[in-house]
């Protein structure tokens, strides 16, 4: 599934690594999925994502809602995904991303990200912050 959101919703991206960089998404998404992004972010800012993720009322909404949030976390690499031309440094960002320095307020930058995909996917996003 986040093949399909990282298609419709950044293709760009999917393109360059796909194509420049020769990177498929299970290279880094598998553990992402596996390890609920855990060894992405600190423990304290994997609590805040993990509490959006138990404030979903959706039953079928944390394995939905991890993908969109895999797909949030890529586009705002994008930037630095789309800067480079190797697949070994692409690689590596993409499974040591730069979030040592990452607080609060950055994860909750991907709140608004997961708006277009779950639009692109009609899925209803029904978990609240606060």
């Amino acid at each position: 599934m986040l093949t399909e959101v990282v298609h419709r919703s950044n293709p760009e991206l999917e393109t360059h690594l796909q194509e420049s960089l020769r990177i498929d998404l299970i290279h880094f998404s598998f553990r992402w999925a596996l390890c609920l992004m855990a060894r992405e972010f600190s423990p304290r800012n994997v609590i805040l994502l993990w509490d959006m993720y138990f404030a979903d009322s959706d039953p079928k909404g944390f394995a939905i809602l991890h993908v969109y949030v895999c797909a949030a976390f890529l586009k705002l690499l994008a930037e630095f995904v789309l800067q480079t031309d190797d697949m070994e440094k692409g690689l590596y960002l993409l499974q040591k991303p730069p979030t040592h320095y990452w607080d609060e307020k950055n994860i909750l930058e991907l709140v608004p990200l997961l708006v277009l995909p779950s639009l692109l996917f009609c899925e209803r996003m029904t978990f609240s912050l606060f």
